[in-house]
């Protein structure tokens, strides 16, 4: 099932990727962006939007500045990943891999709560008109 889904994916991102121009810079910026949103608001963790600040791991480092930024006024506060700790009362929040099909990704990723919880997912998104678009997201094990 998942094959075929993700046949039909790749088979759109041909057709769409035709009439679109496409900056994956620029887009796996903002598909980051868009990502980290949906988890903040959308994870199993004990603290949920009650952690003491939030840390942003992209492929085992950390964001950009100009990610970073994009967070500036959030509640709680966003912190590059390499200043999580354990017992931090925060939650680090992760971007695994990225793959690309056109204007499609499915990114792999989830968070980690210390020892208390932790969680891993696969989502889809789709870049229609410049804006991301979660399409469906794969859960995986919850700790």
């Amino acid at each position: 099932m998942k094959k075929q889904i993700l046949k039909w994916l790749l088979i759109g991102a041909c057709v769409i990727t035709v009439f679109t121009a496409f900056d994956r810079e620029a887009s796996k910026h903002h598909v980051s962006e868009a990502f980290f949103r949906h988890i903040f608001k959308n994870n199993q963790s004990g603290k949920q939007q009650n952690a003491k600040a939030y840390f942003l791991e992209i492929e085992k480092k950390d964001p950009s500045r100009k990610l970073l930024a994009e967070f500036k006024n959030h509640s709680p506060p966003v912190k590059k990943g390499s200043e999580f700790k354990r017992i931090s009362g925060g939650i680090l929040f992760r971007i695994d891999s990225y793959k690309w099909y056109g204007n499609i990704v499915v990114i792999d990723g989830g968070y980690y709560e210390g020892y208390l919880s932790a969680s891993w997912h696969t989502s889809v998104w789709i870049q229609i008109a410049g804006v991301w678009i979660l399409m469906f997201r794969l859960p995986g094990p919850i700790a």
